[in-house]
């Protein structure tokens, strides 16, 4: 209970800072201090925690995990959009019993966007001190093979497919070879 309440304090407390420093600072700083941190600060940070980690054990569990994880996550959304489209004509149809599939309430869009928040987490950025509070780095590097060969494969590699408006015009797209 201890760690996490420290979890808490140090991420509120830093938002806090962030906000307050935004206000004092030039308008550009936090633009560039953000990109830094993307593309300089976080990758020597997981390089730095994965050179003490222990990669001995049964590492790759971590993207199996993950991949599981991703594929329950849009399964049961998949599901939870039908199951309401269904209920959706079952009152319309008088509570008839209907053998056929039924379009959603939800245009494609909203769909592919459920689907994908359904998915991936934000396991990166809060997966990351989350694992180092309650568990240091003796077990990091689980949460960087989690994240990296997991959730950021997933979300870069099936926003594509989720993001189209119909999943017909993705792979006519694909077949014509112009990517949208």
């Amino acid at each position: 209970m201890i760690k996490i309440l420290e979890l808490y304090i140090h991420l509120v407390g830093l938002v806090l800072l962030g906000l307050i420093l935004v206000t004092k600072l030039p308008k550009d700083v936090h633009a560039y201090f953000g990109k830094f941190l993307f593309w300089i600060g976080v990758p020597i940070s997981n390089i730095a925690f994965l050179r003490q980690a222990d990669l001995s054990r049964a590492i790759w569990v971590a993207p199996i995990v993950a991949w599981v994880a991703i594929l329950l996550g849009a399964g049961l959304a998949w599901a939870w959009i039908n199951w309401q489209a269904y209920l959706k004509n079952d009152v319309e149809q008088g509570n008839a019993y209907i053998s056929h599939t039924v379009p959603s309430s939800w245009s494609q869009p909203t769909q592919g966007s459920f689907i994908l928040a359904a998915m991936v987490g934000n396991t990166g950025y809060i997966g990351y001190p989350v694992t180092l509070a309650f568990v240091g780095t003796k077990y990091f590097a689980f949460a960087l093979f989690y994240d990296l060969l997991g959730t950021t494969l997933a979300a870069y590699g099936l926003v594509w497919f989720f993001s189209c408006s119909l999943w017909q015009k993705c792979s006519q797209s694909a077949a014509r070879g112009d990517g949208n």
